[in-house]
């Protein structure tokens, strides 16, 4: 944080300096000095504006947003330790279910080449084809609403019309 902050104080000297220059330079030209220092900022424009523009440059100002950020999200999950909870519990209940599905499916798909005449993928469908109409009624008999729409689907397990 030191390396930073001599930068930032140097970008501040340098501005300073440059107005100092334009200033002396309008003065030189014949300006009072009070008119010639309103002229040069108004020649150099926006101070806080470059400065932000000159620090926005250096390559290390995206690490220190993301450290800040990362700084900011640690304090909020220590000042409430049950979302913390929930949420780490969440993720790991997510990341341990994908990576098992993901186990599953791969030691189903070595099993099925293994096989003469299998097919694709282990379970019998290729991601292209469609699931059959007893799958759907089965997965969704506790829905209702979802019987509905089940009615719907057509005999040979394809898009309705």
């Amino acid at each position: 944080m030191r390396r930073r902050q001599r930068m930032l104080d140097d970008l501040e000297q340098d501005i300073r300096d440059h107005i100092e220059k334009e200033t002396q330079d309008n003065i030189e030209r014949g300006m009072p000095p009070a008119e010639a220092r309103i002229a040069a900022v108004r020649k150099f424009g926006n101070v806080t504006r470059v400065a932000e523009e000159t620090r926005d440059v250096w390559s290390s100002v995206w690490l220190e947003q993301l450290w800040q950020d990362v700084r900011l999200g640690l304090r909020m999950l220590v000042k409430s330790p049950g979302f913390t909870v929930v949420a780490l519990l969440s993720l790991t209940l997510g990341i341990g279910s994908q990576r098992g599905d993901l186990q599953r499916r791969q030691s189903g798909a070595a099993a099925s080449q293994s096989l003469p005449g299998s097919r694709s993928r282990a379970g019998g469908l290729d991601h292209h084809s469609q699931p059959k109409r007893s799958a759907v009624c089965f997965l969704h008999s506790g829905f209702p609403g979802l019987a509905r729409a089940e009615s719907r689907i057509p005999a040979d397990g394809g898009h309705p019309a």
